[in-house]
């Protein structure tokens, strides 16, 4: 079973604000035992050289049992995605939707199956799947998780997350604990010497058990209320029942003290956390929050409801704090879903708006430059399918790592067989770093029309030397870099690519690509 010859490098043009910017894109359709309602692409997983894809509604075997493939990059060229293998999972359940969540972690592969039955009903199961089980890049089946205790429509495998050799299952159908009203809560797992996972403990919490992220010693999580709060727990010490468990709203504070819209009353916000996606540095937590925005004509309060996305780190103590967001633009229909997926990597946020809107057949992908220097995360570009198609949910599923962004169509086709993009930065992969290692230059926005702001490491920055190399090294712009950042017109250059350089003295330089594009 292979893909070769299906999949394609094609050059995808996604526009921002009038300007066209360039990422290859390749297309991986589904295997060809993806069957009719198989939504390739509903959940998506990269790591290093492989990519997970999970088709929870596929067919093969009995109805809705799921399916989850691998991918490996350079299987059929350089820097081409194929098909690797397909995870075979032991005793599946019809309806098990296997695949519904994927995830890979230290080269293994767990796939989750909310519906899988456990002794003739539906409570949920979780394969994993280890790189070289059974032979190099084998992708051999090891274990299969099931809840301790095994409860019906309990969705055991609804969420997951990692933090080292921790590993948290998400069960939003767990039966709650005397005084409790609602469902929900965690499994915890530890993984042993032997590399199999160890149930630690439950964790019965309300309304919990969706999205999820275990950063900094918190479980951050969706609280599923009326009011879209979220929560977060220490999960520093494993607690020995839920009930000893201390929980926190998770209500961060605006760097400041002072949220970015300027109404007096709102110092804070409450992230509910439908999609939630961690870099290690950073996590990026959706919400729909209703604030109150200051009418810098009338001074009037109003009500808002506004999509956004928090960019959440720690302070000093190690307390989560928020450290950016990026909102909705202003001209994206309610419809289109803004932040139902996330996925972070080191320099990017990148935002799914899969819904259908009026004029607008296709779902979309935001990308923003993360800079915490300003609070509001710039939007980098926008990533649009080269052959779309109505309905096809485009950007449900997105995964993130440098240079690359793969996004899940799972609606794709008459028959909702499903599809994967791979979306590859033209910015990614040139030295940016100077001869010490300090912090990047930083060009904003990249590609660019004609103006550009040049943010540059502290050991070489003002006072330097900024210059332009078109492609055959020829200086096509120079000027002093007095402060940062610094603002350029580069709107003379050709469109192309060109090296933007720094130096200063000798005492070090740093380069980084600039793309030009109209």
């Amino acid at each position: 079973m292979n893909t070769k010859g299906l999949c394609c490098t094609v050059l995808v043009v996604s526009t921002t604000t009038g300007r066209a910017q360039f990422w290859a894109e390749q297309v991986i359709p589904p295997p060809v035992d993806v069957t009719s309602t198989g939504q390739f692409g509903w959940s998506l997983s990269l790591e290093g050289d492989y990519l997970l894809v999970g088709a929870p509604g596929s067919d093969d075997g009995g109805p809705n049992r799921g399916a989850a493939f691998i991918f490996k990059r350079n299987e059929g060229g350089t820097n081409d995605w194929d098909l690797l293998t397909r995870l075979a999972a032991p005793n599946l359940s019809n309806n098990a939707r296997f695949g519904t969540t994927v995830a890979l972690h230290d080269q293994r592969a767990f796939v989750c199956a909310p519906s899988d039955q456990v002794g003739g009903e539906p409570c949920g199961a979780v394969y994993i799947f280890e790189r070289d089980q059974d032979g190099d890049d084998d992708w051999g089946f090891k274990q299969r998780l099931s809840a301790p205790v095994p409860e019906v429509d309990q969705a055991f495998g609804s969420s997951i997350t990692f933090a080292n050799d921790t590993v948290v299952i998400g069960a939003t159908g767990m039966a709650p604990t005397e005084g409790m009203n609602e469902e929900g809560g965690f499994i915890t797992y530890v993984v042993d010497e032997s590399g199999s996972a160890v149930e630690a403990d439950i964790w019965r919490l309300e309304r919990t058990g969706g999205s999820c992220q275990l950063f900094k010693g918190w479980l951050v999580c969706s609280k599923f209320t009326s009011s879209n709060s979220g929560y977060r727990y220490d999960s520093g010490d494993v607690p020995a029942s839920a009930n000893d468990q201390e929980s926190d709203e998770l209500k961060l504070d605006w760097p400041g003290g002072q949220s970015p819209w300027g109404a007096p009353n709102l110092d804070n916000i409450i992230l509910a956390g439908p999609a939630m996606s961690s870099s290690g540095q950073f996590a990026a937590i959706a919400t729909i929050e209703t604030v109150s925005i200051l009418d810098q004509g009338t001074q009037e309060l109003i009500p808002a409801t506004i999509p956004l996305i928090g960019l959440v780190g720690t302070d000093g103590s190690g307390d989560l704090r928020l450290v950016g967001f990026a909102e909705t633009p202003v001209t994206l229909d309610p419809a289109a879903d803004f932040g139902h997926s996330v996925a972070l990597n080191t320099r990017d946020l990148a935002v799914g708006a899969p819904g259908v809107v009026t004029g607008s057949p296709v779902g979309s992908v935001f990308v923003f430059s993360i800079d915490t220097i300003d609070l509001v995360l710039e939007q980098r570009t926008v990533l649009y399918p080269t052959d779309p198609a109505f309905g096809d949910l485009f950007g449900w599923s997105i995964a993130a790592q440098d240079g690359l962004i793969a996004v899940g169509a799972p609606d794709r086709g008459d028959d909702d067989a499903g599809q994967v993009h791979l979306f590859f930065d033209p910015t990614a992969g040139v030295p940016v770093r100077d001869q010490r290692g300090s912090a990047p230059i930083r060009i904003s926005p990249n590609p660019a029309a004609s103006i550009i702001d040049v943010r540059a490491p502290v050991e070489v920055g003002r006072n330097a030397t900024l210059e332009v190399l078109d492609p055959s090294g020829r200086i096509a712009l120079r000027i002093l870099y007095r402060m940062s950042p610094q603002r350029i017109d580069v709107g003379a250059l050709a469109p192309g690519h060109y090296t933007l350089r720094l130096s200063r003295d000798g005492r070090g330089s740093a380069s980084a690509q600039l793309i030009i594009n109209r």
